[in-house]
């Protein structure tokens, strides 16, 4: 007969010996026990779970066996017994029952997942399977974080106290027995809640704004704000006070705030308050509050008390004997200049800070104008100029309490300058806004063209072709020009010769001083200002140089098929002839409807392949096909400089036109209009949305184009063949398909 006498767990977490009906978390429990006798040939023992045999059987030294279950038992209650089974597979009688239960501790949750930086927050860990003993929670960021051992409370919960230094996202380790059976992550937020600051003009503590050269004593509101005395506060990281200068409250109500003062905040604008923890462990500066919230403001019209001239006097000295009051009270009134300038309520006053002088009062957009101060007040030692950029920039005072004129221009419809007066130490005692006026530039129109050889003379229509690679373009402006304004003509977004256009007035002409290349060519007029602003461009004027025109071909249809039309309310494609089609856009309205006019069409070109031209039908254009490799391959692309250079399409152009494809040396880049005719809107995307019986080779890429982008010469339109879409881009690395037009 084999009893159970033992149990033995090998897990890292919870090893040792097991008693009968004690708990383990090892899933393969090792069972020993002995025999009454020792077992005979081809007799085994048998261990059970319940009454299902486990495997292997026991091995058997003597009259001590031992087991380990060779594959993983469920969690659970699970009863062991042994037995003799002998040679015939008869099984004698089984031993005592040997009880474990079997349960693997496992994290479910933490509460709360957000926690305060410094302040002892009880975390709660859900799970299963807790023990009574042997667990704890270890934070792995910050030495300087400590979680206390756990409080069991039962096998599904235990609470830890933590308190976490470092901010952002804290893991922690939950480990039995010093293993690590889980992970849980909390979020640590400021331990800074809020900012306020009190100064001699504002009403106590709030978030006003200050004026300068005031004192301004600073609150920060929070819990465990003293220890170590290790918090910095900021004003847009340079001034700095160091705190506590003073506690408020009970300290030991977790030390919920603290003070520090600022004797003398000058600088006007709007500032950032920054508490920052200076150092502690691995968590060294952090900033626990940044917000820009913080403005110092100059002395507003409606402020008239005498503490403003009380604040001038003992900082600059503006007015400190009967005499200086006298001259500064010209009227008599009992009120200064300074105080009815600041309180708005003499209109007659000059503004005692200085006087705002330009060279222009209504400027054009782009011409430069001298600004200048004079009779600056004495005790301005300096003005700092922000020309609405937010850049600060240095006009000094010269003797006589003038400045030196500081030349400038301006965009848009107006120009701001804002002026900053400040004190011999650096510090800002005022602040001026002024609104300048801005005169539109005139805008340019190209109205006629002109030739003058002998074979093709006079007028060249917008679109027309024409021999004279020098023709004469003449047009209008909306205005005259002022000083340093300037007409240009520019050809496909690129600026024509090195001459300025010839203006008479209200009108321009020029003949161009650099012959063309034949070809189609785009011709734009803008006018530039000093400053090099440009005006809006002038409609496009189109010219054909050489003796065969570009084609005027019809548009052929999308593609689209008469399956695939809008219906109303729905975005699912229908049938175009059915009445939900129609009742959306009505009858032959979406491209669909339309699909049997100038339907696609392509030939071939006398005996030449696909791979080397192809005529389309309805355009009556001729394209180049590509090949699957070698110089005409459609996966090879280009920049598309027009300069020649290696790589460039205007290289790859010439080298096709000096093997005369398809017996012609007149190809070309087509332009958007005519590449865009080839793309079938019918293929789904990413395409190639083309034809590919009729144009194999082609891959879903930007093609490019020959028409420039007007805005920039640095960019050059394109079709995209995976979408269809028409999209500018800089002229870069893209296929490209060549074109001719069939006389």
């Amino acid at each position: 007969m084999a009893a159970v006498i033992s149990g033995t767990s090998d897990t890292p977490t919870l090893p040792g010996s097991l008693a009968n009906g004690s708990t383990t978390d090892d899933t393969t429990p090792s069972l020993s026990g002995t025999l009454s006798a020792e077992l005979a040939a081809g007799q085994k023992v048998q261990v059970f779970d319940g009454d299902t045999p486990l495997q292997p059987p026991a091995t058997v030294t003597g009259l001590q066996w031992q087991f380990t279950p060779a594959a993983a038992l469920a969690q659970g209650a699970h009863k062991f017994s042994a037995a003799v089974i002998g040679a015939d597979g008869r099984t004698g009688s089984r031993s005592p029952v040997f009880a474990l239960t079997i349960a693997v501790p496992g994290l479910q949750s933490v509460t709360p997942t957000e926690v305060v930086r410094a302040t002892p927050t009880v975390l709660t860990f859900t799970g299963t399977a807790w023990p009574s003993a042997g667990l704890s929670v270890v934070p792995m960021t910050d030495e300087f974080d400590t979680c206390t051992a756990p409080s069991i409370q039962g096998t599904t919960r235990f609470d830890v106290t933590c308190d976490f230094q470092k901010l952002g996202d804290q893991p922690v380790e939950i480990r039995l027995n010093g293993q690590t059976i889980g992970q849980a992550q909390v979020k640590v937020t400021s331990n800074v809640s809020d900012v306020t600051w009190r100064s001699p003009s504002t009403n106590g503590f709030g978030q006003e704004a200050v004026r300068p050269g005031e004192a301004v004593t600073f609150r920060v509101t929070g819990t465990q704000l003293l220890r170590g005395g290790r918090f910095t506060l900021f004003l847009d990281d340079i001034s700095a006070c160091t705190a506590p200068t003073r506690e408020v409250g009970d300290p030991t109500q977790t030390e919920r705030q603290f003070e520090c003062t600022l004797s003398d905040v000058t600088r006007l604008g709007l500032k950032a308050v920054i508490v920052q923890d200076n150092a502690l462990g691995s968590a060294a500066t952090q900033r626990l509050w940044d917000q820009q919230v913080f403005q110092v403001t100059p002395f507003a019209g409606d402020l008239n008390s005498n503490a403003i001239l009380d604040w001038w006097e003992r900082r600059y000295g503006l007015i400190g004997s009967g005499e200086a009051i006298a001259a500064a009270d010209p009227d008599r009134d009992g009120r200064t200049n300074l105080q009815e300038w600041l309180a708005g309520t003499d209109p007659t006053v000059a503004n005692p800070l200085g006087q705002f002088n330009v060279s222009s009062a209504t400027p054009s957009v782009g011409e430069r104008i001298s600004i200048w101060f004079s009779n600056v007040w004495e005790g301005a030692k300096s003005i700092w100029l922000d020309f609405g950029n937010g850049v600060s920039q240095l006009i000094a005072i010269i003797t006589g309490g003038s400045t030196a004129p500081v030349e400038q221009s301006f965009s848009g419809s107006a120009g701001t300058i804002s002026a900053e007066y400040r004190g011999a130490d650096g510090q800002a005692v005022g602040l001026q806004t002024f609104r300048i006026e801005l005169l539109p530039l005139p805008t340019g129109q190209i109205e006629k063209v002109y030739s003058d050889t002998l074979t093709k003379p006079g007028l060249i229509a917008n679109g027309g072709s024409t021999d004279d690679t020098t023709p004469t373009f003449t047009g209008s402006l909306s205005a005259s020009l002022t000083s340093g304004q300037k007409v240009k003509l520019y050809r496909n977004a690129r600026e024509i010769g090195l001459y300025d256009v010839f203006v008479n007035g209200t009108t321009w002409s020029i003949t161009l001083p650099t012959p063309l290349e034949p070809g189609l060519h785009r011709f734009f007029v803008v006018v530039i200002a000093p400053d090099g602003t440009y005006s809006r461009f002038s409609a496009a004027y189109s010219v054909y140089v050489g003796s065969t025109q570009v084609s005027t071909f019809k548009i052929p249809h999308s593609g689209i098929s008469v399956s695939r039309c809008f219906q109303a309310g729905d975005n699912t494609l229908v049938a175009c002839g059915g009445l939900g089609a129609i009742a959306l856009s009505g009858a032959n309205k979406q491209d669909g409807m339309l699909a049997d006019i100038d339907q696609m069409s392509y030939s071939t070109v006398g005996s030449y392949s696909k791979e080397e031209c192809v005529k389309d039908n309805v355009t009556g254009l001729m394209w180049e096909g590509k090949a699957a490799s070698g110089l005409r391959a459609g996966v090879n692309t280009y920049t598309n400089f027009g300069d020649g250079r290696v790589g460039d399409a205007s290289a790859y152009l010439a080298a096709v036109n000096a093997q005369s494809l398809c017996g012609f040396t007149d190809w070309r880049l087509p332009t958007l209009d005519e590449l865009q005719s080839i793309v079938d809107y019918g293929k789904p995307f990413p395409g190639p949305v083309i034809n590919t019986v009729w144009f194999p080779n082609t891959i879903g890429a930007y093609y490019w184009s020959s028409s420039p982008y007007v805005v920039s010469e640095s960019y050059v339109w394109y079709v995209d063949f995976e979408s269809g879409n028409t999209v500018y881009d800089y002229r870069d690395y893209h296929p490209i398909r060549l074109v001719r037009s069939v006389q």
